[in-house]
């Protein structure tokens, strides 16, 4: 089955985005920071179909683990949701043109969720 990384330091949303991915059968690997979870795509960069990255991390901002994994010849393919409560325009227009795939504002519609995850998987 393919892996997903989740990177997201709400230990609630972390639990139900992981609860969500893990009943359909995806393997979820984790990280709570931006260096760990650059680090971990790095690490399994052959593995992972997906990373989905909230924009708030406690030692940097999403838009810098976007740019970091996009600059990684390793990383560069693993496409990038962001599940963020920032709504913004401003935010979905910075990340997109940072190299996220797609976008999903919390809290999460589970269909919008599943709609977006297939379509980029």
């Amino acid at each position: 089955m393919q892996k997903i990384l989740i990177i997201e330091d709400n230990p609630v949303n972390l639990k139900l985005i992981n609860d969500i991915l893990t009943a359909k059968g995806y393997t979820i690997l984790q990280a709570t920071t931006g260096i760990e979870g650059i680090e971990t795509a790095q690490e399994n960069c052959t593995e992972i179909s997906l990373i989905l990255l909230d924009l708030k991390l406690p030692d940097m901002e999403g838009i810098e683990v976007i740019k970091s994994l996009k600059a990684d010849k390793n990383t560069v393919e693993i496409p990038v949701i962001v599940v963020s409560a920032h709504a913004m325009e401003s935010d979905i227009k910075a990340t997109k043109q940072a190299g996220c795939a797609d976008y999903i504002t919390k809290p999460i519609n589970i269909r919008d969720f599943w709609n977006k995850v297939n379509a980029t998987i």
